[in-house]
């Protein structure tokens, strides 16, 4: 809930937004543990994606792994 409240709400899309999410992030309050913290992109909600600052973020949160690492990769064909 704590990324939700930190939003910014300069813009009306970032109001809406953010009253939008709300909802999602109250509904669940008793949070469990888990043996494994998967990760997708680093941390994106808090940096951009694929950035060092978004995967340090991951790790120091506790992250496993992060599973970029799996997604397909295109190639072009010469």
């Amino acid at each position: 809930m704590f990324l939700v409240n930190d939003m910014s709400e300069e813009t009306t899309r970032e109001r809406e937004l953010k009253s939008r999410l709300m909802p999602c992030a109250v509904e669940v309050t008793d949070w469990q543990p888990s043996e494994l913290t998967i990760a997708h992109r680093g941390a994106p909600l808090q940096f951009p994606e694929h950035t060092l600052e978004s995967y340090r973020a991951c790790a120091q949160g506790g992250a496993d792994i992060d599973v970029t690492g799996f997604e397909p990769r295109l190639r072009r064909r010469r």
